[in-house]
């Protein structure tokens, strides 16, 4: 199951490159504060918490690899559009005056809620799918975490060294659906 592991360090480099992007993408309105950031980590995490325990229960019924696509292709619709939206929601957002803490908390919630959940859903709905085909999804979900986490280290140190320098923000969120339309392709080969 090598495809899981190319799978998930995808995802984990660009959920942790949208994070760092999603600050940035923030701080024109809502400043570049603890607050911003604190809005930002938080949105995250509630959502990949609602997406590792869907995903591990649609990984479970029988859809296989294809079972993937749906996330993933989620994400790259919204991803792929960012720049024709996310400013415009950071602007009314901000327009409606709910303040530099309120309003990030909105503005990540309405950007980042949905692609983050869809990227979190995707390792443990490959631990789920392991645990139906007869793999030990103990000792297999270990190593899917533990790829998607070094993949967030490769998005975090990429997008924050390399990428936002050379790409900007609003460019680099919408590059990130290109690695993840290559997942989509990869999930589409095998059951």
């Amino acid at each position: 199951m090598i495809f899981a592991y190319v799978i998930v360090f995808v995802c984990g480099f660009c959920l942790m490159a949208l994070e760092i992007l999603g600050g940035r993408a923030l701080a024109p309105y809502f400043g570049f504060t603890l607050h911003v950031w604190g809005a930002v980590i938080a949105v995250f995490l509630a959502a990949l918490s609602v997406g590792y325990a869907a995903g591990e229960r649609l990984g479970g019924l029988g859809f296989g690899r294809r079972g993937l696509l749906l996330p993933q292709g989620l994400v790259v619709i919204i991803l792929g559009f960012y720049p024709f939206y996310g400013p415009r929601f950071c602007e009314a957002v901000f327009a409606a005056g709910f303040g530099p803490r309120w309003g990030a908390l909105l503005a990540s919630a309405l950007l980042f809620v949905l692609p983050s959940m869809a990227l979190g859903s995707v390792p443990s709905y490959l631990v789920g799918m392991s645990a139906t085909e007869g793999f030990q999804s103990k000792a297999r979900a270990g190593d899917i975490f533990a790829v998607s986490t070094l993949g967030g280290i490769a998005g975090t140190l990429g997008v924050a060294f390399y990428l936002v320098e050379l790409l900007g923000t609003s460019t680099g969120i919408q590059l990130l659906s290109i690695p993840l339309a290559v997942n989509c392709l990869i999930c589409l080969r095998g059951r």
